[in-house]
């Protein structure tokens, strides 16, 4: 197909209206997007701050919690979460009961760090790090990350500590043909133990 100038002229013109209304649709759909992620974020946090706010922290351990603002104030909910849990000592319980169960020990040439998760009701859930340092820097780099190791822990809102339990083994199926299954094993103690009790008031603190 050919066009006389004037008629090309005239066609350019209708078809630059055209990708104006397509760029306003595209960014429309973009910005309506962003709204719908905003607005869900906003209802998240509202819903969680009615039901576990300051006061239900505070109501729940028996304790005065200060310098911890709202839910909402918070770019997400860990970190209103990992706010409060260092007010009530969560991070100090998750450390003791960790190093305790795998004999981890503070100092040395090692490092520790932990990260906080918590849905509402709980529990609490930590991720505590062990990881060397480079002898020269003093920090932990690409040298060092095959010592990383990553240990879970849950706590209750009661102080009760508990552990994953860990994965089965290949090897580890149960007897078949009716074989009766060998007595469980007795309850452990000390470092070996599933899951550690804690006094709540060692949470409070």
């Amino acid at each position: 197909m050919t066009f006389s100038s004037g008629a090309y002229k005239n066609f350019t013109q209708h078809r630059e209206p055209l990708r104006v209304m397509k760029k306003i649709k595209f960014k429309s759909s973009q910005a309506g997007k962003c709204l719908g992620s905003v607005i869900l974020s906003v209802v998240l946090l509202t819903s969680i701050s009615r039901g576990e706010s300051v006061e239900f922290f505070e109501k729940k351990y028996k304790t005065k919690i200060t310098g911890v603002k709202p839910i909402a104030e918070y770019s997400d909910p860990d970190s209103y979460y990992t706010a409060i849990a260092r007010k009530l000592g969560i991070f100090e319980v998750a450390y003791a009961a960790v190093f305790e169960k795998y004999g981890w020990k503070k100092g040395g040439n090692k490092v520790h760090s932990a990260k906080l998760t918590r849905g509402e009701g709980g529990p609490w859930e930590i991720m505590v790090v062990q990881v060397e340092v480079n002898p020269e820097t003093k920090k932990p780099d690409r040298s060092t990350m095959k010592t990383l190791e990553m240990k879970y822990v849950f706590i209750d809102d009661k102080g009760k500590v508990t552990f994953p339990k860990p994965p089965k083994k290949k090897g580890d199926a149960e007897p078949k043909g009716g074989a009766a299954k060998p007595a469980p094993p007795e309850k452990p103690t000390g470092a070996d133990q599933e899951k550690v009790e804690m006094d709540s008031k060692v949470v409070s603190e």
